[in-house]
């Protein structure tokens, strides 16, 4: 069976396709090969972190992720987990068609609200016995893969039922001390960039509203995302502009509020990393 996660073209937006079951799960524990860019899923994506993760980027902020972590992308929210090239990194990722979940949630769909929130990604740190719980049933789901439908729907859901236990119970906020002077202010700069973001902004701007020379700024930049600042305006760009679409909005609207005074030029950037145009997007809603 062929993979149901694709790439679309060069944009880094991976496609999950509207096939029964709804849901996919992979296990790796490989040696990098290739850095992983930022991207987004139309599929939430929960990702049983089993290796020590120094530069998450989460939404809108890096971040240090430990061993025995479960992290939540919401789906259309802006990710990238694995930078260092060469290195091993260990873990479970289950990917899950936010439309084909909710149709199965209609009686209580608001309570799985956390599955779609883009701006809200989570991290929840384990302690012992979740953590052996949850690789136990990762596991069982991935092994599950060749079994008949049912079976592999209730592995599903018993799996569902403990993270959404976890989802609704406290849990220790994030550690932050691990994050460096570089990353905060990469993190700075996100959140500027998102304050900004309809706006015309350069590398100048930047290197005057936060004293840093703008090579610098550059660097580091693209050292701890993996992409350019240019790029990742974009990719904000039309990640908020697919939510306008969702809301309603026609594209021509959507495409200058998010910051876009040429359509074709919205229209290119929005087939590049939607996969779809923006038409095709409104219609598979």
């Amino acid at each position: 069976m062929e993979s149901l996660l694709k790439e679309a073209g060069n944009a880094k937006h991976f496609l999950y396709d509207d096939v029964a079951p709804g849901f996919h799960i992979v296990y790796r524990n490989e040696t990098v090969r290739v850095p992983m860019p930022p991207h987004m899923h139309n599929a939430v994506e929960f990702y049983l972190n089993l290796t020590d993760l120094p530069n998450v980027l989460l939404g809108d902020r890096l971040q240090f992720v430990p061993a025995g972590s479960l992290i939540l992308f919401p789906s259309y929210c802006i990710h990238r987990t694995i930078r260092h090239i060469g290195e091993t990194y260990e873990r479970y990722v289950m990917f899950i068609h936010t439309e084909w979940f909710q149709k199965l949630m209609t009686t209580d769909a608001e309570s799985y609200g956390y599955m779609c929130n883009a701006a809200a990604p989570v991290v929840i740190p384990l302690d012992a016995r979740q953590l052996s719980c949850l690789k136990e049933q990762f596991s069982a789901l991935f092994f599950a893969s060749g079994h008949a439908p049912l079976k592999r729907l209730s592995v599903f859901f018993s799996l569902m039922h403990s993270i959404d236990q976890m989802m609704h119970e406290p849990f220790p906020l994030r550690q932050q001390d691990r994050v460096s002077v570089p990353q905060q202010r990469v993190n700075a700069i996100i959140s500027y960039l998102h304050e900004h973001l309809c706006e015309d902004i350069t590398i100048a701007d930047l290197s005057d509203t936060f004293f840093l020379d703008a090579d610098y700024i550059a660097r580091i930049f693209r050292k701890y995302t993996n992409t350019t600042i240019r790029r990742y305006i974009a990719l904000k760009r039309i990640t908020q502009a697919g939510s306008l679409l969702k809301a309603g909005w026609p594209a021509t609207e959507a495409s200058r509020m998010v910051g876009y005074q040429d359509y074709s030029l919205f229209y290119r950037n929005f087939h590049n990393i939607m996969g779809v145009s923006p038409t095709e997007f409104i219609s598979s809603i």
